[in-house]
């Protein structure tokens, strides 16, 4: 079955920056996804700190081809910022900013979906439920029920699933900016939802 993509935009005003903000949506059947948990993990282990310190992240992240089993679609919705709206010199604290402002949204509106589509949010960066995970202490994650994967973490090749929302993900790369910075997120579902009603739901996150 084919799946239409969702496309929409909103404005939105901050202290210091007047934003356009992008946001694009789209289910998906689970066997067009990309998996390499091997590749990813690997990656994650040679460039990010978070190794070993997050119980959501390699390697005590699972396979998303173990947490598809149950599901036979996942919805993905994508939102961005046009990087040269934040007017800051530092090029990090331009996609910080961005991440600020996308990130935890884009998280609330998962979390939001889990009821709805009955499924399994797979989040955008590292689990942020705790200040400090438990596996630093080698104690078991305190919070469970709460606690969200990232898509990379399981192995999803998160660039080619923007590709399937015709979308392309730009990267950070020599202290220069990319045009526009992304994030990413998944819902793993059986069911399905009218994809205007979620970007209502995304709208009112700005609000």
């Amino acid at each position: 079955m084919t799946y239409k993509v969702f496309q929409n935009k909103l404005n939105h005003k901050t202290k210091k920056f007047d934003l356009e903000i992008f946001y694009k949506s789209r289910f998906i059947d689970v066997k067009e996804v990309i998996v390499n948990k091997e590749k990813f993990s690997e990656m994650c282990k040679q460039g990010c700190g978070v190794y070993k310190g997050c119980w959501a992240c390699p390697p005590y992240s699972p396979s998303f081809l173990d947490l598809k089993d149950n599901f036979k679609k996942m919805f993905v919705f994508i939102s961005c910022i046009y990087t040269n709206q934040i007017r800051i010199k530092n090029p990090y604290l331009v996609l910080f900013n961005i991440y600020n402002i996308l990130g935890p949204r884009m998280y609330r509106l998962g979390m939001v979906l889990e009821k709805p589509l009955n499924g399994l949010l797979l989040k955008s960066g590292p689990c942020r439920v705790c200040r400090e995970c438990s596996v630093i202490n080698r104690e078991p994650c305190k919070f469970p029920n709460k606690k969200r994967y990232a898509l990379e973490s399981t192995g999803v090749d998160v660039q080619k699933l923007a590709m399937l929302l015709k979308h392309e993900l730009l990267w950070y790369n020599k202290k220069s900016l990319p045009k526009y910075m992304s994030v990413v997120c998944g819902v793993l579902t059986n069911k399905k939802i009218l994809q205007e009603d979620v970007y209502k739901d995304f709208k009112k996150l700005f609000i």
